[in-house]
């Protein structure tokens, strides 16, 4: 019985000094990721005060200019002049006329341009996910149905930079307001193209577009966007592309999110 109790008494003291040990590494963890984390938001508040003392150097019509990282979803529809080229090659038609889901993610730069004009630029990275519609179709009954000779990517990647101007349509209170924003923009295509775009050369990589859209500002805590993009090829392509697509998103501003 004695050396049953001495042995509990050895399994409770090891249980202990393990479980304290734990708890010593616990803490010590704990501790590198507060101090990871402090250093991380030291460094991007020193970047944006830097860069914000370089943006105005150099750009002196801008003020209170002010960082913000965003994502989004897109919604995406490719409208594809395929009529005048001809391939060796079949592909069962399958027009969709919906817009398909993606993500967006990327920064902007808010501000007033000479103390009066709301602007914003804006750059991403987009994963694009677009229905294709195709405007020719061929047939060849009674051995086959609607084909098309020419088949486009609908999944892609594309770099965007986009100029905005924000005109205020709408104040509730000094805290929220409401804008409307129209800009140019450019899409540059990032991945690859597939072998079927190689024949012919029928890839585009740059495209310009144009955004309309709406933009609700929660006394700059976060901004709420819904924005429309129409875009079509900037260099001339046997089978030219129309992409449009919506983005549904949400911006916040580095001083908070760091």
């Amino acid at each position: 019985m004695k050396t049953i109790k001495l042995i509990l008494l050895v399994y409770l003291f090891l249980f202990a000094e393990i479980s304290f040990s734990q708890t010593k590494k616990d803490s010590k963890k704990t501790d590198k990721s507060t101090h990871f984390i402090q250093v991380t938001r030291d460094k991007m508040q020193a970047f944006q005060q830097s860069f914000n003392k370089s943006w105005s150097k150099t750009f002196t019509d801008f003020s209170k200019s002010e960082i913000s990282l965003y994502g989004a979803i897109n919604f995406s529809k490719q409208r594809i002049n395929n009529q005048l080229i001809s391939t060796p090659f079949n592909y069962n038609l399958v027009n969709e006329k919906s817009f398909k889901p993606g993500f967006v993610a990327g920064a902007r730069i808010d501000g007033l341009y000479k103390k009066k004009y709301n602007y914003g630029f804006q750059m991403s990275l987009s994963m694009v996910n677009a229905g294709n519609y195709y405007i020719n179709k061929a047939r060849l009954e009674p051995f086959l149905g609607d084909f098309t000779q020419y088949k486009f990517d609908s999944q892609f990647a594309t770099f965007n930079l986009s100029a905005l101007y924000k005109k205020p349509i709408f104040f509730r209170t000094s805290k929220y307001k409401l804008y409307a924003v129209a800009g140019p923009g450019l899409d540059i295509r990032v991945t690859a193209f597939s072998n079927d775009q190689h024949v012919k050369n029928t890839g585009s990589r740059l495209f310009a577009n144009g955004h309309l859209g709406i933009e609700f500002n929660d006394n700059g805590y976060y901004l709420l966007f819904l924005h429309y993009k129409h875009g079509f090829n900037v260099f001339h392509s046997p089978a030219p592309v129309q992409l449009s697509s919506f983005e549904l998103g949400i911006a916040v501003t580095t001083k908070d999110l760091f």
